[in-house]
Order: C-alpha cells, then structure tokens, then sequence
C-alpha cells in the first residue's frame, strides 16, 4: 500500500557559505545537470507526497519555482520570518513547521543530494555517507553499533571514526523528537536539530541508512558534486535552466531581462516556445520533444536550416543598426576584455605561443580591426544565440528555436545578421555538445598554450559557406565576428575553458585579420 508520506525541507537560511550566488539566490535552486537541487530532492518521493517547505532567504524565489515546475504537487510554504543573524539555523526554521509535522515525516536539508532511492523503513532512522570519517567539527556526527545510533556528536572533533550525518533521515516518534527541539540547543550562534534527534536516541532506537551523498553547503562542495554529475559546468552565474519532466524553467538574475524574454517568445511566437507561466525571475514552457542538431544533423539538414532562416526567420528590418554594432561589437569587447583581465589580474596580454604559433597581443589584434566594417550589418530579426544547442528538429521534423538572445545593444526585436551567421560557424568549428562533456584539453606553461578542441563539422561548414557565396555575404566577416565573440565569451565562463576561449578566440582573430577582408 502506497500511504501518503509527509516531508519537510528547510530553504529559509541565507546559505553564505556558496559565495555570491548567496546575494541574488536561494541555493535549494543552486542548478545540477538542469535540475534544481530542491528538485533532486522531490523527485526521489511519490506523486502523493505532502511537501512541507520552510523558506525566508529569497523565499518567493522557492515559492514561485515550485510552482511553476511541480503545479500538480502539494506544497505547504511556511514562512521564517527570522532567518539570518544570531540564535537563527535550521532547528529554528523546523520549529517553525511543528504545528504541520505532527505525524511522521522526512526531515530534509536543501543542500543534501543523494542519489540512492529511499528504502522506507516505519522506524526512526538518519541518513549518513557511506564512508566513515576520522576528524570533522563541520558536520553532525553519528557513532553506531550494528546500525543502531549510540551517539550524536554535534559539529565537535570526534577521535574514532564515524559517519557524518547528511541532513536527510525520517522521524516516526515525532512527539519525543519535538519535546527535544523544544529544548532549543544553540551551536556557533545557531539553533541546531540536534536536540530533537538525541531525545529520540535517548527514548527510541534510532538507525542510521547509508546513502551516496552530495554536499551541495559550501562553494567547494557544490563545484565538487557538479563535476560528480556533470563533466563541466558550462552554466552561466545569472541564469539557470531546468528541465524537469514535461516543463523547462528559466531563471534570469535580471528581471527585466525575463520580460523581454516573455515579449519575444510572443512576438516570434512561430518560431521560439510559448512562454506560457512567468513570475518574476523565470519564466516557464513546455518540454519540446526533438533533438538538437548536435544531436542529429547531416549537411542536408544544415542547408534545410539555412533555407528555413533565409525564407521564414531572417526578417529584414529597415532601421539604423550602425550605432547599435558599434555598441555591441566594439564597445562589449572592450568591457568584456577588462573584465577578464581583472578576473586574472594582468595588465596586459604578453606575447605568447598558441598551438605552435606566435600571436601578437590582444591590444594590438583588436587595433587592427576595421571596426566600422563590422557596423555594417543587416538589421534583421536575429536569434541571438543560434547554435545547434539552440536549434532543435522536432518530432514532426519542424525547427525550434530556443534559448535566444533578449536584445541586440539594447534593441529587442532586431540586430544583426551577421551576428546570427557568426554564431552559427561558432558553433560547427567549437563543438559545445562535446564541450559540455569535457571532451577538450587545455595547457598553459610559460609563455606556450596547447590546447585541443573536438572536431569541427566540417561536412557542415562547407554547406554554410556555399550559402554564404549563395546569398553574396561576406565569409570573412563571419570569421571576424566569430572571433571576436569568442573573446567575448571568456570572462563568462570558468577556468579552464574560460582561457581556452579566449585563447582560441585571439588565434582565430589573428588568423580572420591576415585574411584578406571580401566577399
């Protein structure tokens, strides 16, 4: 018989220990492989589950998530007024969940992810790593005698080994457990549960469950269980997406950027999804069944893509565009480029070798650039982001087009053809699939970089370049750009694909700038 389970997760504490995402999000949404870690949690329990979730560190962030991913669950939000500061933490925030949890429930901690499925037992137990440690005064820490609890040692140095307590177990007695929590214990200026689990230690036999664990609580921490779950993180720090299921959930930093976002989908609505559920910082559609192009692709299908973005897509705009690439092009590099200078703290770019070949500095590449060139463009509709990540064959053998930029040096519905064309080459040349993967090598000694990137599509490239001399547009403009957006990607990512990108873009550059600049 499938009863209905109660769990309780606590989301209210400000989580300082993750660094900057800590200012602008709660880190239950901290993303792992396209999924929130709240949402880690709540799939490993039974469509009847009763969620009961204590939130207060950027708690409408939770609240409209939850929502929006999970409409046909049950979830009550029980608000923690004080959540940071002294005499605050997470026996505070469960006291606060008493008067729901009066009947067995699933203690549960935001930052914990296992991936064993829960075995349920009807006894009180506590969830604990499967490898026993010797020395930690971070966590919670159980000492066992044939898989019975004999001792809690709460964030103290221990001199045996034990097993640390992981932030998931399921409490049976729960009234012996709240007379414990009643006696509220404070520990480093925060209200801990521990109290709670020793009175039933004390009362009741408690039993310890193994599980593969993954601490999510700490910057380190987190880097290390997303290297666990994925090879890279190619994320970027203010905006997340997550599938779950049947839905996909986009959160945007800026929330202006969200309702641009929301206009687009709108606007464009025969070729990006329909953006049916928003609020605030994310927005939410349907899951599209297809495959992108790094996934199925062939050079019939490129030129059927180009052919669809030529006749439908590419909608040629009359307006001015030469001030708006000289703000895109020009000006965003040179931001971009200081800010990635001071991510490494160097004045100045040395002369170095790449693969082999020596390359002048960054400065003295960019001084050569026939900026005004590159303002030029084609003002069209454009896409923003048009690589084959982004471009996806659905079941009906339709293109989709996905992920898209929310405006072009500050325009919304236009921007530059090339800028679409150059993201296109981008991604056959830079296999971001693969990339995600960590399917590239990278190297830095001295003044020499060696790194190697997975094989260009170059069965596709050719299409691309005969649509090129097809449609008269100029190839070594494309090159330019792609070049140039490379560079400016690298401050947007982490080491060491930050570097390679800006490594690769500045080879790439010198390359397009000894090229002769034609049609």
């Amino acid at each position: 018989m499938n009863l209905k389970k109660t769990v309780c997760i606590l989301t209210a504490g400000v989580g300082s220990r993750i660094g900057s995402y800590s200012t602008y999000l709660n880190k239950s949404l901290l993303p792992i492989k396209k999924r929130a870690a709240i949402s880690h949690i709540i799939d490993q329990f039974s469509n009847n589950t009763e969620f009961v979730i204590a939130i207060g560190h950027f708690g409408k962030q939770v609240k409209n998530f939850l929502k929006l991913t999970y409409p046909e669950k049950k979830f009550k939000f029980v608000n923690v007024k004080k959540y940071k500061g002294k005499n605050t933490g997470p026996g505070l925030s469960l006291y606060n969940c008493k008067k729901l949890l009066q009947k067995p429930f699933y203690f549960v901690s935001c930052d914990t992810i296992w991936t064993k499925k829960i075995n349920h037992l009807e006894k009180n137990w506590m969830g604990t790593n499967y490898n026993s440690i010797k020395k930690n005064s971070s966590f919670c820490n159980l000492v066992s005698k044939n898989k019975k609890i004999i001792e809690l040692i709460d964030k103290k140095q221990v001199s045996s080994a034990c097993n640390q307590f992981i932030g998931l177990a399921y409490i049976k007695d729960y009234k012996i457990f709240w007379e414990g929590i009643d006696k509220k214990k404070i520990i480093k200026g925060e209200i801990q549960v521990s109290n709670g689990f020793n009175n039933l230690i004390r009362l009741k036999d408690v039993y310890i469950n193994k599980f593969d664990w993954h601490d999510i609580g700490t910057i380190e921490n987190y880097k290390k269980t997303i290297k666990f779950f994925e090879k890279y993180n190619f994320s970027k720090t203010n905006e997340f997406i997550y599938i779950n299921k049947s839905r996909v959930v986009k959160y945007f930093r800026d929330k202006k950027k969200c309702s641009r976002i929301t206009k687009l989908s709108k606007i464009n609505k025969n070729f990006y999804p329909k953006i049916d559920k928003f609020s605030e910082n994310f927005i939410s559609y349907k899951f599209i069944n297809g495959h992108t192009l790094y996934e199925k692709n062939s050079p019939k299908i490129t030129k059927s893509l180009l052919n669809y973005l030529e006749k439908s897509f590419w909608k040629i705009n009359k307006k001015q565009i030469k001030n708006v690439c000289k703000k895109f092009y020009k000006d965003k590099t040179i931001q971009r480029l200081h800010l990635y200078k001071q991510k490494y703290n160097f004045r100045a770019d040395k002369t170095n070798y790449i693969n082999g070949e020596k390359t002048e500095r960054i400065e003295k590449l960019l001084n050569q650039v026939k900026w005004k060139d590159l303002y030029d463009g084609i003002p069209c509709r454009i896409h923003g982001d048009l690589q084959f990540d982004n471009i996806l064959i659905t079941n009906d053998k339709q293109f989709k087009l996905i992920d898209y930029r929310d405006n072009f040096g500050g325009e919304i519905e236009y921007g530059d053809k090339y800028y679409d064309l150059a993201k296109l080459y981008g991604g056959m040349i830079l296999n971001y699939s693969l990339i995600k993967q960590n399917k590239f090598k990278y190297l830095k000694r001295s003044q020499k970089i060696d790194y190697s990137l997975p094989s260009a599509k170059t069965k596709e490239i050719k299409v691309f370049f005969e649509f090129l001399k097809e449609k008269e547009l100029s190839i070594s403009k494309v090159k330019l750009l792609t070049s140039i957006i490379f560079l400016n990607m690298a401050p947007l990512h982490e080491f060491p694909f930050d570097q390679l990108l800006f490594a690769h873009g500045k080879l790439k550059l010198q390359e397009s700038l000894n090229e002769k600049f034609s049609k």
